[in-house]
């Protein structure tokens, strides 16, 4: 991890405040349009899609019982993937999803709790599983193009955020119910609670903003450039974690200190590499457990791992049992 020099000048990272018609302005919610969907949302029996032999199949639904479980979502949209961390055997393929589903993001919560986003053409909703549940506990109603989440650990409040479409951020209480919509004219790519329950955001074109109460202000960073093309935000020990788009053979990972709740600074970068013949695809996840991150890649099912904050070759990567190429992760641990 590179230290950046120490006598760069203190920026802004919202870029032209015109982009942001919000920042450091406070934005009225729209109107929720629905409550709580009530209709069960699997219609078919989930098929765990394991080709291991029965007695692998046993150990790993021991382990599901017991340990932490990786939550994952593909290209195909139709399935969630449950799988023993950090054993990474397939234990669940969670299938059914009403009308026609586009799942993506995913996030969850201080007690195990797993939130998706799905939006279908007929199917806007964010469900909720228990850890190793195989059918939600709720199904909420969701607006168009929201496709990422982050859960407060605080009060167990769930951020959903549109990349493109407005509104861009919707607020579930306590997560359930219908949420509280705010419109900032300006789409976000990643979000993430800090540990005292202060809600950040980061946009493509590399604005970190602080949003509390509806009021969206941007976070003035010393030593730093811009942090383009943002693709993901998570806090980690204290620090958030900004992943750069993937770019060629390369993607960057960014850490911010914060020193207030809307100052910071840029401590370092990380750069992972990647196989020269993979050319991976842009806006890639990338997610932090422990000192070890991960990424997926190009290729389907493919997840490769790096020591945080080392990062260079990866440790080690793994083709998970999954249909299609991964695009969303995240980590539930068992209460």
């Amino acid at each position: 991890m590179d230290a950046l020099n120490s006598g760069r000048a203190t920026l802004t990272l919202c870029v032209a405040a015109a982009l942001l018609s919000g920042c450091g302005a406070s934005q009225p919610p729209i109107n929720a349009q629905s409550e709580t969907v009530n209709a069960p949302a699997i219609t078919t029996p989930a098929d765990n899609g394991s080709q291991a032999d029965t007695g692998d199949t046993m150990r790993a639904l021991r382990n599901a019982q017991s340990g932490d479980l990786l939550y994952v979502t593909t290209s195909n949209r139709k399935q969630l993937y449950a799988l023993t961390y950090p054993q990474l055997q397939l234990v669940d393929t969670i299938g059914g999803f009403a009308g026609d589903p586009f799942l993506h993001g995913l996030c969850s919560g201080p007690a195990g709790d797993v939130y998706v986003t799905d939006d279908g053409p007929k199917s806007l909703y964010l469900y909720v599983f228990k850890h190793g549940a195989k059918t939600p506990s709720r199904v909420l109603s969701a607006p168009g193009g929201f496709q990422a989440c982050s859960v407060d650990p605080t009060t167990g409040d769930v951020a959903a955020i549109a990349i493109e479409n407005r509104p861009a951020v919707a607020i579930y209480s306590k997560g359930k119910g219908s949420p509280k919509l705010y419109d900032a004219n300006h789409g976000y790519s990643g979000s993430a609670y800090s540990s005292n329950g202060n809600l950040y955001l980061i946009s493509f074109d590399g604005c970190l903003t602080l949003f509390v109460k509806g009021t969206f202000t941007c976070v003035k960073l010393r030593r730093s450039a811009r942090i383009p093309h943002a693709a993901g935000l998570q806090w980690h020990n204290g620090v958030l974690v900004i992943a750069g788009r993937a770019h060629h053979n390369q993607q960057t990972i960014y850490t911010v200190k914060l020193t207030g709740a809307t100052t910071g600074r840029l401590v370092s970068t990380m750069a992972l590499d990647r196989a020269k013949d993979e050319g991976p695809r842009s806006g890639l996840p990338a997610l932090l457990a422990g000192d070890e991150l991960m990424a997926p890649s190009h290729a389907k099912g493919l997840l490769s791992f790096w020591l945080y904050p080392k990062g260079g070759e990866p440790l080690k990567s793994v083709t998970l049992k999954v249909d299609g190429f991964v695009s969303g992760l995240a980590l539930s641990h068992r209460s």
